[in-house]
């Protein structure tokens, strides 16, 4: 479930290797109303991994308040297919 997905991600991200992927499946659980997902609903893990696109691309803003984070400087690409998401290292 959504829960799980970010813990999972937040505990074993960290552990990924350059050259390895982190992949997190199942990610339809987060329009699932029966589980408290809906579609734009914030603490889904859809909504929590669009995140990850503003951190990798965060190099470009021209705004101060913009950090650029251990994620931006360690990814190289985000791949978001159906109910499924690839970082690459």
């Amino acid at each position: 479930m959504m829960e799980q997905q970010i813990v999972s991600y937040e505990e074993l991200f960290s552990y990924v290797k350059d050259g390895e992927v982190y992949l997190c499946e199942h990610l339809h659980t987060s329009y699932w109303l029966k589980d408290g997902g809906r579609h734009k609903r914030d603490g889904t893990f859809i909504e929590y991994s669009k995140n990850f696109i503003e951190a990798l691309n965060a190099l470009h803003s021209e705004q101060k308040r913009v950090q650029i984070s251990d994620f931006r400087n360690s990814v190289d690409s985000i791949h978001y297919y159906d109910s499924m998401l690839v970082i690459e290292k």
